[in-house]
C-alpha cells in the first residue's frame, strides 16, 4: 500500500474473528488449549491445589458452624445436680468418721469420701469444658439430727441407704436424654456401684 507521497506501508493486519493483535482470544466457557498447554505441570497441581481449598474451606466453616454439641441439657442438668448430692455424701461420710462408733460404718464413711470428691472432680471439668456453672459448696443440713451414741450407727445407714438409692434415680434419669458419652459412663458405674453398696448396707441392718 502506498501514501499519497509515493512510499510503501505495510498495514497492520485487520483482526479476525476470535483474534486480539496477534494473542488469540478465548470464547466464554470454553478452555483455551494454548494456554494451558504453556503452564507448567508442577503449575498446575498448584493452582489446582488453591482451587480446592478455596472451595473447601467455606463448606468446612458451614459444617463447624453447624454442629451440635457433644451434650445435652440433662448431661448438664445431672453432672449440676449429682455435684450437689455427692457432696452431700461426703458431709454424711464425715459425720461416720465423727460419731460412728462400729468399724464398718467408719470404713465405709472412709471409703465414700475419695470416690464422691473424684466424681466431683471430674464432673466439674466437664460443666467448665461446656461453658455451664458449677454448684457453689453451700453448708450441708443432712443428719443433723444424728447424735452420737447407741443409735448413731443404725440411723446413719438407714439415711445413707435412703441418700444412694436417690443418687441411682438420678442416675438412672439421664439414660432418656444423655448424649455425652463420659457422663452416661459415670451414670452407669454410679448405678451400679450404689446398687452394691445399699445392698452391703442391709446386710449390717438385719
Amino acid at each position: 500500500m502506498k501514501d499519497r507521497d509515493g512510499h510503501d506501508h505495510q498495514g497492520s493486519p485487520r483482526a479476525g474473528p476470535g483474534i486480539v493483535g496477534n494473542a488469540p482470544r478465548a470464547c466464554p466457557g470454553k478452555v483455551n488449549r494454548r494456554v494451558v498447554a504453556r503452564v507448567p505441570p508442577y503449575m498446575r497441581l498448584r493452582m489446582a491445589a488453591v482451587l480446592l481449598t478455596i472451595l473447601l474451606v467455606p463448606v468446612a466453616g458451614c459444617a463447624a458452624a453447624g454442629a451440635e454439641p457433644g451434650y445435652s441439657e440433662a448431661d448438664v442438668r445431672f453432672n449440676q445436680q449429682m455435684i450437689t448430692h455427692h457432696r452431700e455424701t461426703i458431709h454424711l461420710a464425715e459425720l461416720a468418721a465423727k460419731r460412728g462408733s462400729g468399724a464398718y460404718v467408719r470404713e465405709l464413711g472412709a471409703r465414700l469420701i475419695p470416690e464422691e470428691q473424684a466424681d466431683i472432680t471430674a464432673m466439674s471439668g466437664w460443666l467448665k469444658s461446656w461453658d455451664q456453672a458449677v454448684p457453689p459448696e453451700e453448708a450441708s443440713t443432712a443428719a443433723t439430727g444424728l447424735k452420737a451414741g447407741p443409735g448413731f450407727d443404725q440411723g446413719w445407714l438407714t439415711m445413707v441407704s435412703e441418700h444412694l438409692q436417690h443418687g441411682i434415680h438420678m442416675a438412672e434419669e439421664l439414660r432418656a436424654g444423655g448424649k455425652h458419652a463420659p457422663t452416661r459412663e459415670l451414670a452407669e458405674r454410679i448405678v451400679k456401684a450404689q446398687t452394691a453398696e445399699i445392698a452391703e448396707i442391709a446386710g449390717h441392718l438385719s
